[in-house]
């Protein structure tokens, strides 16, 4: 059990902070023995301006600019082990300004309720939970803006991914483009895909990763600008000084 609320906190941090990174460094097509990679330039010819597709380029846009929104998501995410297949469902809203984010997931597993809220304001880090009452702590700042790092990771990434055009959803009644990614996951070498709708504003609307074993998605159902009130604690923060590692 502890590894699957591990991989649904991953997950989640992918979604939000770095939809494409660290899970997907390597892709079916890398692995299939061809002996050309998407970035290479066939010999005799002259290095194009870029070596990114048109569709990576638009994911590319999307996950670098995400708009001010507060976005409403229903949750579920499965997965299979040796104990069985566990479920965990709720809701997930994510406000972003900015540089700033607050990220409040609600969930039910096996008969548990959580609810807490994770919190970028101003570059300090926050993190509430609720139990008989909300509690909140602020961690102190890293040593380094991780922000350029996860902007150069999706860039690296994007030119190792299998990305396809995934057609088009209609969610909360916009027309949404949709990016399939096709990966290979590092450890298991299991295949997997994730789908990613975007509305014409850049709001992520939808989102759907699986495995052999792992299904998660996320579907938007409700999207309206984010304001100052949803960047504001529900209780007095506490300082907690460990250092935070990047």
């Amino acid at each position: 059990m502890k590894k699957f609320l591990l991989i649904l906190v991953v997950f989640t941090l992918i979604l939000i902070a770095c939809q494409s990174q660290s899970s997907y460094r390597q892709v079916r097509s890398q692995n299939s023995g061809s002996s050309s990679s998407p970035s290479e330039t066939p010999s005799g010819s002259s290095p194009s301006p870029s070596s990114v597709s048109p569709i990576k380029e638009q994911l590319q846009h999307y996950l670098q600019n995400p708009p001010p929104s507060k976005i409403t998501y229903d949750l579920r995410t499965t997965l299979q082990d040796p104990e069985g297949t566990h479920t965990v469902t709720g809701t997930q809203v994510v406000a972003l300004r900015g540089k700033d984010l607050k990220l409040q997931t609600q969930t039910d597993t096996e008969g548990q309720s959580f609810n807490t809220i994770t919190y970028v304001i101003q570059g300090r880090y926050y993190a509430c939970q609720m139990e008989q009452e909300w509690a909140c702590y602020e961690f102190p700042q890293p040593e380094q803006d991780p922000t350029p790092q996860i902007q150069q990771s999706i860039r690296d990434d994007l030119d190792k991914l299998d990305v396809q055009d995934g057609g088009q959803r209609i969610l909360l009644g916009k027309n949404t483009q949709c990016y399939k990614l096709l990966f290979q996951d590092p450890q298991s070498q299991e295949n997997g895909e994730t789908t990613y709708c975007y509305d014409p504003e850049g709001a992520l609307l939808y989102s759907h990763t699986s495995t052999t074993d792992f299904e998660s998605s996320l579907e938007a159902t409700d999207h309206t600008p984010s304001n100052d009130a949803d960047f504001q604690l529900p209780a007095e923060a506490k300082p907690i000084d460990e250092p935070v590692e990047n």
